[in-house]
This record gives structure tokens, sequence and C-alpha cells, in this order.
């Protein structure tokens, strides 16, 4: 079976199980200074209730992320739950628009023929990029005033910063 694109018309009433493991030149993706390092692993299930067809289950991967505070290139595991709910363009009202009461009740996308798997793995790895990286909690970064990196040696410049507002006191106990 072809896990790029998974047609409705395949999916029984007992579901599809998946398990999709995916080699790094099988899936590629970059955002940014983060890309995936070695693939991908999707262990899940396609359901179709009450037609809808509900894609559940657990992707496993790790981005090779750039650190925010030193640069450096860190491996960082990805392993998140996956629960989207899709409807049949067919089966929708209205045709390509889906409206309900409840927003409870809408479905994640409407499709048309299939599902396609490598958008879904596309768009939840990269909800998983955080917002701000890090290598460890305990990085130290770069000094600002000359480059270096903290977490390898420490460089001795001053980088007290002196609120501007107080910077005539600076010189005060120095009298």
């Amino acid at each position: 079976m072809d896990y790029k694109k998974i047609f409705l018309n395949e999916i029984t009433d007992e579901g599809l199980t998946l398990n999709v493991t995916l080699a790094k030149e099988e899936f590629e993706l970059q955002v940014d200074n983060n890309r995936i390092a070695d693939g991908l692993s999707f262990k899940g299930i396609l359901q179709r209730i009450s037609g809808q067809y509900i894609l559940s289950g657990e992707l496993q991967s790790v981005w090779i992320a750039s650190c925010d505070r030193c640069l450096e290139e860190f491996h960082l595991p990805v392993k998140t739950q996956v629960l989207l709910r899709y409807v049949d363009s067919s089966k929708a009202p209205s045709g390509s628009t889906y409206t309900s009461n409840n927003p409870v009740d809408e479905p994640d996308e409407i499709v048309e023929e299939y599902i396609d798997m490598y958008k879904v793995f596309t768009e939840q790895l990269i909800l998983q990029i955080p917002m701000k990286a890090l290598c460890s909690d305990s990085c130290k970064g770069l000094c600002s005033n000359c480059g270096q990196d903290l977490n390898k040696k420490e460089c001795g410049c001053d980088r007290r910063v002196v609120d501007p507002r107080l910077s005539k006191l600076k010189n005060y106990f120095k009298k």
C-alpha cells in the first residue's frame, strides 16, 4: 500500500492500521534552520465513523535544530499524538464548505477522494518546532561583546548591563 495517498474507498469498516516508516530520502523537510534528521515513523489507525474519517496515532522523528542562544546544531526528538478528522467533500453539506452550529463538530479538513499523508506528516512536524529552540536548559549562549561560546569557555568580558537611566550613578562610587 502506498502511504503517500490513502484513498477513502480503501478504508474498511474495521479501519486501516498504519505502520509507516519513511527514510530521510523519502521524506525531507526543512523549515528555517530546522531539518529532519533521519526520516520519521507513524503508527496509528484510520477509521470511518459516522461518515467521517478519524486518523489517530503517534508520529516520531528527530529535528536537527540550531540553538537560539549558542547557534550550535543539536538533535531535538519529536514525539506527538495525532488526532485528525476528515469529511469526504461529496458528503459535506453545501459542497466545498462545512458549517456547523458547534465548532467542535467541524472536521480538520474536507478531502476529495484521498488523504495526503505527506501533508499530514509535514503539518504535524512543523507544529512541533519550538518557538525558542535550546540545546539545553542550561545553555549560556554567546558573549554579547566578543561572540565567544560561553558553553565552551569563559571570555572574561564585562557583560553587566547598566540601565541607561542610572548610567550617571556608575561613576559615583569612583570618587
